[in-house]
């Protein structure tokens, strides 16, 4: 931690760094079909970036970002046209502004987690209620019992027994079972319950000698599976004993939530021993676990392998770099597992496999579940338990609403964000730090366009910049390659483009509209007959394909309309743009 700090310290220091430091930007995105169809509206400080978008049951949810997944989101796959305005503050202000976003963003956060928190709750109880299983344990699967003791986990429980006493891991394991057997339902705390259930498993797996779980490994093929070099096993082995180290080092902790991580160091401990035993990558699965319900739509197989294709070459490049540092760093290994394995899912994808979206910053979890039911369980306890978690998952259902309703005038991406940045200061320092106060959803301010109108006109701006989006940056590139009036007239028809790929989600029509005006609503029309026309084939074919061919003609029909009174929203969508990094 030391280390890294003082590293961001002088890269902080640098002049050249400080360069490249964005400072405080107002970021309006343009409309597009989809989410957002009314314009966007972002805050930039530095390299992250704060956006609100509208979440489940009427709330909205404070998103961070980095400005180059937000850049490639929205001007590449969404294919927007990106207006930034840079504002002129002091460090001092730009530092306040970054403390009250990462505040509000972890606030939310860690409102949603003890919201998800009382849900596990109630299930928990009502599965001993209704004799159901309780909901997996994340990283319970990670590790599983094996007809014989699995080399590299008895290895570690060697140097356990070194560090900590033979008589340790029994004293342990005793002390646990007495926390479970001991658990009251009318007055127990559920969520240590299941830190105890999962300690009492990592407890036993350790003392047992477990082997990794086979479904919680990274199956690995092909020119990602090529052999280790020296160096790379060498620091396998080095990682390994790091990671055992770690497991001593969490059985002497004292945090609460040790399980997992205690779980996942075992399990990483014997991949890497295996690597480093068999000369080839051994890997734990960050998507072990994940059911259908996480599948990403609108996936071609042929998207799918245009990613595996750009992803392999930075994963095969990136190993040797993670595998011979000098000293283990888990969250680069992390990287190693989660390039891996996406990878994987996308050359799976291009064999028309279905795609599964991956958590942010996943760790590999392999939820499995743990049956527990409380000795002596009484009805009336539990029946009482259950309404009172019932209760407080209602007041929480309720706090999350007051705090954070979603309303398309008054509380949007727009309001919310401008609250957060106004209340980074006194309410008689704003204009003396931006060069002017706005009032959040004032007038028409809350429309994204207008407001980042008045960003530009009343704020201290610095400097103002545009990001082209994914399609005009394609037509400036084949203009300079190709001067002429043919081209024009190709890439401007969906039927005949070479930039675009006709998608049902962007719905039909025929031209595109985004970079005329005059003829605006001339192709308006001609897109609004295109739409109507292909109507009558999406009738057809709806008891075939879940309707979503009309679904497609009705939304070309409806974001053609705008397009007859010199309007634009729909420009086209991207299911693959090529990094920018």
């Amino acid at each position: 931690m030391r280390r890294g700090l003082l590293a961001l310290a002088l890269l902080w220091a640098s002049p050249a760094f400080a360069d490249e430091r964005a400072g405080l930007r107002w970021i309006y995105v343009e409309s597009n079909v989809g989410g957002s169809s009314g314009g966007h509206l972002a805050l930039q400080v530095d390299d992250t970036i704060y956006h609100v978008q509208q979440g489940a049951d009427g709330l909205y949810e404070l998103n961070r970002d980095e400005w180059a997944t937000f850049r490639h989101l929205y001007a590449g796959l969404q294919n927007r046209r990106l207006h930034l305005a840079t504002i002129d503050v002091t460090p001092a202000d730009l530092e306040r502004v970054e403390r009250r976003l990462a505040r509000a963003y972890v606030a939310q956060r860690s409102a949603h987690a003890e919201q998800e928190r009382l849900r596990l709750d109630r299930a928990w109880l009502e599965a001993w209620r209704t004799g159901r299983e309780p909901p997996g344990l994340p990283a319970a699967g990670l590790l599983t019992e094996a007809e014989a003791p699995d080399p590299h986990g008895l290895r570690v429980r060697e140097q356990v027994e070194q560090a900590l006493g033979p008589g340790f891991l029994a004293a342990e394991r005793a002390r646990v079972e007495g926390v479970v057997a001991r658990f009251d339902v009318g007055a127990g705390d559920l969520l240590a319950l299941r830190e105890q259930l999962l300690l009492r498993e990592a407890l036993r797996a350790l003392d047992e000698g477990w082997a990794i779980a086979p479904d919680a490994l990274l199956p690995i093929a092909g020119r990602m599976a090529e052999p280790l070099s020296e160096a790379e096993r060498d620091a396998a082995r080095r990682f390994a004993a790091a990671e055992r180290a770690a497991v001593v080092e969490l059985l002497g902790s004292a945090r609460p939530d040790r399980a997992a991580a205690l779980l996942l160091a075992l399990a990483r401990a014997q991949a890497l021993s295996r690597s480093a035993a068999r000369g080839r990558l051994v890997l734990l699965d960050p998507y072990a676990g994940l059911g259908p319900e996480h599948t990403r739509e609108n996936l071609s197989a042929a998207a799918a392998g245009r990613l595996a294709a750009e992803l392999e070459p930075v994963v095969r490049e990136g190993r040797p770099k993670v595998l011979t540092g000098r000293d283990f760093d888990e969250a680069r290994y992390n990287l190693l597992e989660l390039g891996t394995a996406v990878w994987r899912e996308f050359a799976e994808g291009a064999r028309g496999r279905p795609v599964r979206k991956l958590p942010r910053k996943a760790l590999p979890a392999a939820p499995r579940v743990l049956a527990f039911v409380p000795p002596g369980l009484d009805p009336g306890a539990l029946a009482g338990a259950i309404e009172r978690a019932e209760q407080a998952l209602a007041a929480g259902a309720q706090d999350l609403l007051a705090r954070y309703q979603y309303g398309v005038l008054r509380r949007n991406c727009v309001t919310e964000l401008v609250r957060l940045l106004n209340t980074s200061f006194a309410p008689d320092e704003v204009a003396d730090a931006l060069g002017a106060y706005l009032e959040p959803g004032a007038g028409l301010t809350f429309i994204p366009f207008r407001f980042y109108d008045e960003v530009t006109e009343r704020l201290r701006v610095r400097e103002r910049e545009e990001v082209p989006s994914h399609r005009a940056r394609e037509l400036a590139r084949i203009e300079q390659d190709d001067p002429g009036v043919a081209w024009r007239l190709r890439e401007a028809a969906t039927p005949t483009s070479t930039i675009y790929i006709p998608r049902l989600r962007d719905g039909r029509f025929l031209f595109f509209t985004d970079d005329v005006f005059l003829r605006r609503p001339l192709l308006g029309l001609a897109n609004l007959g295109y739409a109507v026309g292909s109507s009558l084939p999406g009738l057809l074919a709806a008891p075939f394909d879940g309707a979503a061919r009309l679904e497609a003609a009705g939304s070309g029909v409806w974001y053609s309309l705008p397009e007859l009174f010199f309007w634009n929203i729909r420009k086209g969508s991207f299911e693959y743009v090529p990094s920018e990094e």
